[in-house]
């Protein structure tokens, strides 16, 4: 599947809540320690510590080659956003 934007999580989720007309989200940072002291309780929480070397640069998914071996091309992400924002509305 192609992807439709390189955008960040923290402009995406912006974006999706100004689409479902909703206030910005306060999105934060957590430390190791923190998602460590999270994982005693929680064993999918307990995963996460291992994985913070993704976090260490940008994720950027490229999809161009897939898009164009399979001759597809991706949903504009204003019109991703704007679906989910109306299915959430109605599912409230």
């Amino acid at each position: 599947m192609p992807s439709t934007s390189e955008a960040p999580a923290r402009q995406l989720a912006t974006r999706l809540a100004s689409a479902a007309n909703a206030p910005d989200p306060q999105l934060g940072h957590m430390t190791g320690s923190e998602l460590a002291e999270i994982g005693r309780t929680n064993s999918v929480m307990a995963e996460f510590p291992e994985m913070l070397y993704l976090y260490d640069r940008p994720n950027i998914l490229d999809a161009s080659y897939t898009a164009k071996v399979l001759d597809i091309t991706p949903t504009p992400i204003d019109q991703v956003l704007a679906e989910m924002a109306a299915e959430h509305a109605t599912a409230a």
